[in-house]
């Protein structure tokens, strides 16, 4: 299986005997060759697809060279698509995360403040909130002991708190997780996800074009 986060700061790619980390600029360039030297060196025929919120132009390239490559190999690939709040929302009712959350959403500034309880999710500029360090954040309980954050390449995009960050990794066709000192799996199963043929791009909102 291969796994494809492209919804994070740097496109990270892993089939859990290596990884593979892009910058963000010149994406456009470099996300064909690459996936196919990995469908060359690995034959994979599965394909895991973190999806959405992130950066507009990540999902849009690697969308099309996923569904690019499953075209030229006959439909062979299953994709499954998952988004980050898909999956962030089985870990808090498996009871490994806690119910609020800071999302990365591929901008500088503003990121989402979100309330899986209650479903809510608030954009925010990231500064503000960690400028309230170390208050509680808001009223309804969500303090610094209890609040987990996206995962990035780049620590220092959250601050104080990256210590709060969950990670990814892939192990035996699983994905593996970690918050603070603890570990859990998750599988395709687990997510109740569909393979389809193609996969599309996640936006949370409308993209623009021209």
């Amino acid at each position: 299986m291969l796994f494809l986060n492209i919804s994070s700061d740097k496109v990270h790619i892993s089939d859990g005997k290596e990884e593979q980390f892009l910058e963000r600029s010149w994406i456009e360039n470099v996300f064909w060759p690459v996936l196919v030297q990995w469908y060359r060196k690995r034959q994979f025929d599965q394909v895991f697809v973190l999806n959405w919120p992130g950066w507009f132009t990540n999902l849009r390239v690697w969308v099309l060279a996923i569904n690019m490559l499953n075209s030229l190999l006959g439909w062979h690939l299953k994709v499954y698509s998952c988004t980050k709040i898909q999956l962030y929302k089985y870990l808090v009712k498996k009871w490994f995360l806690p119910n609020f959350w800071l999302i990365y959403l591929g901008q500088k500034k503003n990121i989402w403040k979100a309330d899986c309880q209650k479903d809510e999710y608030l954009q925010v500029v990231l500064s503000s909130v960690l400028d309230e360090i170390p208050a509680p954040i808001d009223k309804a309980g969500m303090t610094w002991e209890n609040v987990f954050v996206d995962y990035l390449v780049d620590k220092e995009y959250w601050g104080n708190l990256s210590e709060n960050m969950v990670q990814f990794s892939v192990k035996d066709d699983v994905l593996e997780i970690v918050w603070r000192d603890k570990t859990t799996v998750v599988s395709i199963g687990d997510l109740w996800l569909q393979s389809d043929y193609q996969v599309k791009a996640e936006y949370f909102i409308d993209a623009t074009v021209n």
